[in-house]
């Protein structure tokens, strides 16, 4: 096996939606298991699977993925009674996720958060451990192995697609974060 997903439709787009909705079976699956209450995980269930109905990209559908992660995490830890990130965390983190397509400022980042540029850079670096722009490359990076492994797209498609500013900027940060250039990662899959 190859690990990758299976054709089941000629629609990227459609055969995204179709990975989202299995990824959130199995997300759900998950978090009731991690004591969550089904009542709470079928809601969050069937509200991620309609929001994957109505997304238009693809990129979108990878942010919703990384939303629903994140929530589903978060009740996850709640139910163990684990503490999660800050609320104001949390808004920048769904800011980011929801806007990695774009240019993004860290000013930007904070007004999501609802904090000052320097408090926001701080109780940041201080919850996640590395800084938001840090956060917001490796988020890049998560959602560019998608692309290229499970929907083929090209470098210099996934460059603008990320808003990186150049194609060998791009490469640069991804393979920072991985080891290897994005052609050599796509080969490896």
């Amino acid at each position: 096996t190859t690990g990758k997903a299976g054709t089941l439709s000629q629609n990227p787009l459609r055969q995204a939606q179709i990975i989202m909705i299995s990824f959130t079976t199995q997300v759900t699956r998950a978090a009731m298991d991690a004591g969550v209450p089904e009542n709470l995980a079928y809601a969050m269930s069937d509200s991620y699977i309609q929001a994957s109905e109505k997304c238009t990209s693809v990129t979108r559908l990878l942010s919703l993925r990384d939303q629903a992660t994140g929530e589903f995490t978060a009740a996850a830890a709640k139910a163990r009674g684990l503490t999660s990130h800050s609320p104001a965390i949390r808004r920048a983190i769904n800011y980011m996720n929801d806007h990695q397509q774009e240019k993004v400022y860290l000013s930007d980042i904070a007004c999501a958060a609802g904090l000052s540029r320097d408090r926001f850079s701080h109780l940041f670096r201080e919850e996640m451990g590395m800084s938001p722009m840090e956060y917001l490359n490796r988020k890049r990076v998560e959602t560019s192995k998608s692309l290229l492994t499970v929907f083929q797209y090209s470098i210099s498609e996934i460059s603008m697609i990320l808003s990186s500013s150049s194609q060998s900027h791009y490469i640069a940060v991804f393979k920072k974060y991985t080891g290897m250039p994005p052609r050599q990662y796509r080969d490896a899959f």
